[in-house]
């Protein structure tokens, strides 16, 4: 279609294209381009992050086959006109408002400018793992929104866009605990019926879980973390296991490792001559850029700077 087309609201026996996002041209069955960045090549599990910028359109009517949710510009507005399920819009939309599209929601959308924005799209499968492992619902609705302002999903959104577009490869451990994190403010914020999730023990894992935990985030820092294979390691999924961890830790699996990882990088610049490369490599950052990032802000200061201080 094009925007000159007229809207129509769907309805039950318009044809319907279907939408897999996990395929990487599906998106071409609904709009002219391409998106502008994917996290596909990236391997993150349960959810792919896209950065669109498409011209004046008016889209088939369709459906996902993931829940959805669309990210607006924070700076920037347009006029669209949107029918989701039995929701319509129609008006100026944009500055930082999401759209969420539940999976096999039918849906049609019309657009008169140019737009920019990012998609997040997020297994069900996934999402309802995250559900029964935290709570006691039997079934999880996750309802249509066409406008909401929800701060906490625009930094979630934000904040993986900033770990696909800046690093050559991105912390797994960091992305699953922003996608965990996403998945229960989904449950918790957006459900047809509100689970309420289940409280860990006040006391978190037990000393022998969390010895555990730690010995194998420890033997493993110079590789690529996964809060799955770090949860297994414990006998527990890793929504659980995220809490009681920072029950126990005070801090998120994450920020622990890297914690760790520039304690490890801090030994080796004092101790030996290995080039500053190399102990990036050895301490599971992605190159020096990424190691410095992290130093400056534990430490204040650069790796070099820090390792003349000892020469």
């Amino acid at each position: 279609m094009n925007p000159n087309e007229d809207f129509c609201s769907p309805d039950e026996d318009s044809p319907i294209c279907s939408v897999n996002c996990g395929d990487p041209d599906s998106i071409l069955q609904i709009c002219p381009e391409r998106p502008q960045l994917s996290s596909q090549a990236a391997g993150w599990d349960g959810l792919i992050l896209k950065e669109h910028h498409q011209p004046a359109h008016t889209t088939p009517v369709h459906e996902f086959t993931q829940h959805v949710l669309i990210l607006s510009p924070l700076d920037e507005e347009f006029e669209v006109e949107y029918q989701l399920g039995e929701l319509s819009f129609q008006g100026p939309y944009g500055n930082g408002e999401i759209m969420i599209i539940p999976a096999h929601t039918r849906q049609q959308c019309q657009w008169h400018q140019g737009v920019k924005f990012l998609s997040l799209s997020l297994e069900p499968q996934f999402f309802e793992t995250a559900a029964y492992d935290l709570t006691t619902v039997n079934r999880f609705e996750l309802l249509p929104n066409i406008a909401v302002q929800d701060r906490l999903i625009y930094d979630i959104g934000t904040a993986l866009r900033q770990e696909l577009n800046t690093l050559d490869l991105t912390d797994h451990l960091y992305v699953d605990s922003l996608v965990t994190a996403l998945s229960i403010h989904l449950m918790k914020r957006y459900c047809a019926q509100v689970p309420r999730i289940s409280d860990p023990s006040d006391k978190g894992l037990s000393p022998v879980l969390l010895s555990r935990a730690l010995a194998y985030i420890n033997d493993q820092l110079d590789q690529n973390l996964k809060l799955v294979d770090l949860a297994k390691e414990v006998g527990m999924s890793r929504y659980y296991f995220s809490r009681l961890f920072k029950k126990s830790m005070g801090i998120a699996p994450h920020q622990y490792a890297i914690k760790q990882r520039i304690e490890k990088a801090k030994r080796l610049l004092k101790q030996s001559n290995i080039p500053i490369a190399m102990i990036a490599q050895q301490c599971g950052f992605t190159n020096p850029s990424h190691l410095s990032k992290y130093f400056r802000q534990l430490t204040g200061v650069t790796p070099k700077a820090f390792r003349d201080q000892y020469r």
